[in-house]
C-alpha cells in the first residue's frame, strides 16, 4: 500500500499535519512493516475542514459510525479520549485495499512546536512533513507498547549515530 495519493492531496490542500507512527519510523531509517498512515494534525477548524475534505474526496470514511466533523469539537474529542479511550480516529478507504489513516488524538507532543521542528522530505512533486526524530522518540516512549519499545531501540541507535557522526 502506498499513501502517495493521500500525502499529495494533503499537500495540495495545505493541511498542517505530521507523519508519525510506523511510516515515520521507516522514513527516519528503521525498516519496519506498517499497514496504516498515522498523522497528528493542527486541530484548528479550517485545517480540520481541509483534512476532512481531502479524505472524503479520496473515498475515506470513519471506521466508527460517527460524523467525522466531530473532530472539530474540542469537547467531543476530549470525551472520545477520556471516556471512550479513543486514542486515534481511524479512516478506512473505499475500496478497502487503499489502507487506513489514523488521526492520533492523544499524544504527548505539542503540535505547534513539533510542526516548527519538523523534517521536510521532498518527493519532487510535493513535501512530506515528518515529525522530528527526537519528537518521535518522545511519542514512542510515552506509548510504550511492545512495537514502540522495539522501534525505540532502533530510533535511539540512529539518534546516537547522528550525534556522534557514525553510520
Amino acid at each position: 500500500m502506498t499513501y502517495d495519493v493521500v500525502l499529495r492531496e494533503l499537500h495540495r490542500r495545505r493541511v498542517r499535519y505530521l507523519v508519525v507512527g510506523g511510516l515515520a519510523v521507516n522514513l527516519h531509517g528503521v525498516p519496519r512493516l506498517t499497514y496504516d498512515l498515522d498523522i497528528i494534525v493542527d486541530f484548528e477548524p479550517a485545517n480540520l475542514a481541509a483534512l476532512l475534505d481531502a479524505l472524503s474526496g479520496l473515498g475515506y470514511k470513519p471506521r466508527l459510525p460517527v460524523d467525522p466533523a466531530g473532530l472539530m469539537d474540542t469537547q467531543l474529542r476530549r470525551n472520545w479520549i477520556n471516556n471512550k479511550n479513543l486514542l486515534a480516529f481511524t479512516f478506512i478507504s473505499t475500496p478497502p485495499d487503499h489502507g487506513e489513516i489514523d488521526i492520533v488524538l492523544s499524544h504527548n507532543v505539542d503540535f505547534v512546536n513539533a510542526y516548527e521542528g519538523r523534517v521536510t522530505l521532498t518527493t519532487g512533486e510535493y513535501e512530506i512533513p515528518l515529525i522530528s526524530l527526537s519528537n518521535l522518540i518522545t511519542m514512542k516512549t510515552a506509548a510504550g507498547r511492545n512495537q514502540d519499545l522495539s522501534d525505540l531501540k532502533m530510533l535511539k541507535k540512529i539518534q546516537n549515530e547522528t550525534r556522534t557522526g557514525t553510520t
